[in-house]
């Protein structure tokens, strides 16, 4: 899903001058995350910032990115002569031996497999680049900033339009959405003037059946998307993310609505932050079976209900995570058999997390999507940051995954510059 503070839009921030009054400056954000099929998502939108955000922007943009390789070719190089001295291949004939702890698997030269088509949560295919399945909805609803706060909190994160009659959006809708008519009778979100529609990052229409609220966007020229899956698939799905209250004003979505984990694979594979993990209503709603717990001292809360493994590292560069990766990718392949089998029985689900849900946990899962999924590095990258705006391995761990890409694959398949971090 769009990342409206990606790493370019972070960099644009560190580089601002410093604001000495405490008034709010404005500054164009252009929305760049990876796409399914590399259509942006959300619209250019005027982010208002205080001097208090900005410092923390700073701070953030700087603990992020001090670290990045001045020569990216530089770095790539270094890395694979590392893996060239060190790969066990190069004394067995191009084969991986398997340690007696299982903590390396023998891996055969491969190509990667292409993701997955789009599929909807009824099994239906969306070929229409301008159309949402519910589990992308979803991802976009319970995502939070990289200032760690829900991102739907701001009410111009997001405009769900639902286009069913007043009645049936009277008994139930998606949080924060507004019934069609408002977009001809309140003041913020009228059709009669396309700049107050623009303000929004996103705007998202459902069962707009006869296609009138699209046409009339259309006619505007806003940019807007569709859920390819009906408000009764969502609801069924997510019903956590449904009520029959109106939730617009900040202080509304501040009481009504909250982040939840991210769903990489659907109704399998969640990434989370450690407060997620640690909460019984989301491990209960969710259904979660099992948990990868990579922090330095969260505990495992459920232990009597929920198969853990645990991993006490820090989320520092030096810190070897890679040697985790086999047993990790093990132990959630054995949980949730093949994901991307549609009709398979196996109903456990599992979490990963860290402290933030953002460097620890994407290590863990982007190694798991390569080696049991076989995709590359870069589609794996891609398809987490679509699904986890925040998704932010470090540099290390980065170089610890393009090593275990070519162990997987037996060759160089992403360069280190084409990842979305």
């Amino acid at each position: 899903m769009s990342c409206r503070l990606c790493k370019k839009c972070l960099l644009q921030v560190s580089k601002l001058p410093i604001v000495k009054s405490e008034k709010t400056f404005s500054t164009k954000f252009v929305p760049n995350a990876p796409q399914w099929n590399g259509t942006p998502k959300g619209s250019q939108k005027n982010q208002e910032i205080t001097q208090e955000e900005l410092s923390m922007l700073e701070n953030l943009s700087l603990i992020r990115f001090k670290h990045l390789p001045i020569e990216v070719k530089a770095l790539e190089d270094a890395i694979y002569h590392k893996l060239d001295n060190n790969d066990p291949r190069s004394q067995t004939n191009g084969k991986l031996p398997v340690s007696e702890s299982g903590s390396v698997q023998a891996m055969s030269v491969q190509n990667p497999s292409q993701l997955p088509k789009k599929v909807d949560a009824d099994g239906t295919l969306v070929t229409n680049t301008l159309e949402w399945t519910v589990t992308e909805l979803y991802n976009v609803i319970v995502a939070e900033s990289w200032l760690a706060q829900p991102e739907i909190h701001n009410p111009m994160y997001l405009l769900l339009v639902d286009c069913r009659t007043a009645e049936e959006y009277a008994k139930s809708h998606i949080v924060t959405a507004k019934h069609h008519s408002s977009l001809n009778t309140e003041f913020g979100c009228l059709l009669s003037v396309p700049s107050q529609l623009q303000e929004y990052d996103m705007i998202v229409l459902y069962d707009d059946i006869d296609g009138s609220i699209c046409s009339a966007l259309d006619a505007k020229n806003i940019s807007y998307f569709k859920l390819h899956g009906s408000f009764g698939l969502f609801q069924t799905k997510y019903p956590f993310l449904c009520t029959n209250k109106v939730v617009s004003t900040k202080e509304q979505r501040a009481y009504e609505t909250r982040t939840w984990p991210s769903e990489i694979l659907e109704d399998c594979l969640y990434q989370a932050a450690a407060d997620h993990a640690t909460d019984e209503k989301i491990i209960k709603i969710l259904g979660i079976t099992h948990i990868v717990n990579v922090t330095l001292d969260q505990p495992n809360s459920f232990p009597d209900t929920v198969k853990y493994m645990t991993i006490r590292l820090d989320d520092k560069s030096m810190v070897d995570l890679g040697s985790w990766i086999p047993k990790t990718s093990q132990f959630i392949y054995e949980a949730i058999d093949n994901p991307l089998v549609s009709d398979k029985k196996n109903k456990n689900k599992v979490l990963v997390h860290c402290n933030m849900g953002r460097s620890r946990s994407s290590t863990i899962v982007l190694g798991y999507l390569m080696q049991k999924l076989n995709w590359s590095l870069k589609d794996a990258s891609e398809w987490l940051k679509d699904c986890r705006s925040t998704a932010k391995p470090n540099n290390g761990f980065l170089d610890q995954l393009l090593i275990h890409e070519r162990t997987v694959f037996g060759r160089k398949l992403t360069d280190f510059k084409d990842l979305p971090f």
